[in-house]
């Protein structure tokens, strides 16, 4: 850190450093909680969805099998 205390012609590495110390909190801190928050967003849309969807809605019976001919080659 004592880079970025320097002035004058240091002053560019102050960005640079500035910028690490940025990036680096959006990788640990920002990124994992958005994606958090939207992983659970999407979770409870599918929930919804799927409760109004598809939870008791009956499976269609098989249909039954039939006994087909044989087709001849030409």
């Amino acid at each position: 850190m004592p880079l970025t205390i320097l002035l004058g012609e240091g002053a560019s590495s102050r960005a640079v450093i500035g910028g690490l110390i940025t990036s680096t909190l959006l990788t640990l801190l920002v990124v994992p909680v958005v994606y958090t928050l939207l992983d659970d967003l999407t979770a409870r849309l599918r929930r919804g969805r799927g409760a109004s969807h598809h939870a008791h809605a009956p499976r269609p019976a098989p249909a039954p099998a039939r006994d087909l001919e044989p087709v001849a080659a030409d």
